[in-house]
């Protein structure tokens, strides 16, 4: 018998990303599978809102970034969760996720969620790791072959009442409007989602610094440049090394990139470099042309005096800016102190 066949049962496989899912169908494993595929560390999470009402905000969050058409990100969005909504159509639930933060807030939502539904007899499994035996670097189970994922489906273990409880108390803290309850929540038993702790502790570190005004990964971006990384794909991998646990999209920072610079006191300035034709001196040949403009970054004077603190970012910009269920705007103005490691209200 072939453990992989899933014995006649139907099975929804969801995942963190559209790679593994394709991954996960093209490795002989039984079932449909689907990609959450949210970056729900910005924006706008606001609690009480059904599934439909919190994917239309965020589809229109998506869209004022840049990332596409509303209704198109909206379709997606709508596709997705008419997949879990028929959960009664299914005989199992697998979730497919890693260890950071990008992931365990999906898996705080995807969990909270089904733990409010009269699921029935519907199994729910996990799959969650943060390394693969045998493995000496681990970058996601997006990178893992069809051979691996096979073995790690073999392991999936059923979700228990503990997690469940965990990740409704944690999607409750996280779509709060007020980060006090997060505060709360760090403290408490979490060892049944053992990566969710550490995942919390990032989060916290996106609220603007007490400071500067910075959040954590806007001021990772400010170091690449003093690094002297002025490439932007340069400056993402720099970005992603000095993480514990990356866990930053390619879009995300992109649009850290565009908020840095389109401002009134920008951090940081665009230029475009023109590319000269580069000669292969022995053939006396052109081997490379190119006529588009590459893109590179330079710090501004401003950033300057932000990094060392002198400037407050928020006072020369002021904010207006989601983390959960938290809207960072005038009068209410939370930070992070680095110090104390701990979430205060500000005036500015």
């Amino acid at each position: 018998m072939n453990p992989l066949s899933g014995q006649n049962s139907k099975i929804l496989h969801i995942t963190n990303d559209e790679t593994t899912a394709e991954n996960v169908r093209q490795a002989g494993i039984s079932g449909e599978a689907i990609a959450w595929q949210d970056a729900l560390y910005e924006g706008p999470v606001i609690n009480d809102l059904s599934l439909t009402k919190l994917s239309m905000i965020r589809a229109e969050y998506f869209s004022k970034l840049g990332w596409g058409n509303k209704e198109e990100i909206w379709q997606r969005f709508k596709k997705r969760n008419e997949k879990i909504m028929a959960f009664n159509e299914y005989d199992e639930v697998v979730l497919w996720f890693d260890h950071d933060l990008y992931d365990q807030l999906q898996l705080l939502q995807l969990i909270s969620w089904f733990a409010a539904q009269n699921t029935g007899r519907l199994l729910i499994s996990l799959i969650c790791i943060d390394r693969y035996p045998g493995s000496r670097m681990f970058f996601g189970i997006n990178t893992l072959n069809h051979e691996q994922l096979q073995n790690l489906y073999r392991k999936k273990t059923e979700i228990t009442m503990s997690q469940m409880s965990v990740c409704q108390q944690g999607w409750m803290a996280f779509t709060s409007p007020n980060p006090d309850s997060l505060l709360k929540f760090f403290p408490q038993d979490m060892s049944s989602m053992p990566f969710l702790k550490n995942a919390i502790a990032r989060l916290v570190q996106q609220f603007p610094a007490k400071s500067n005004g910075l959040s954590q990964s806007e001021t990772l971006i400010l170091h690449s440049l003093l690094s002297h990384i002025t490439d932007p794909e340069e400056m993402y991998q720099f970005v992603q090394s000095k993480e514990p646990v990356p866990f930053m999209s390619r879009a995300m920072f992109y649009g850290y990139l565009q908020k840095l610079s389109n401002c009134n006191s920008p951090l940081i300035e665009k230029e475009h470099v023109e590319l000269e034709e580069v000669i292969d001196a022995e053939t006396e040949t052109v081997c490379e042309v190119d006529t588009t403009h590459t893109l590179r970054f330079t710090l501004t004077q401003t950033a300057r005096q932000v990094l060392y603190n002198w400037v407050d970012w928020i006072e020369l910009n002021g904010i207006n800016r989601w983390i959960g269920g938290v809207h960072i705007q005038e009068g209410n103005i939370w930070r992070y102190d680095k110090e104390t490691r701990d979430l205060k209200k500000t005036y500015l």
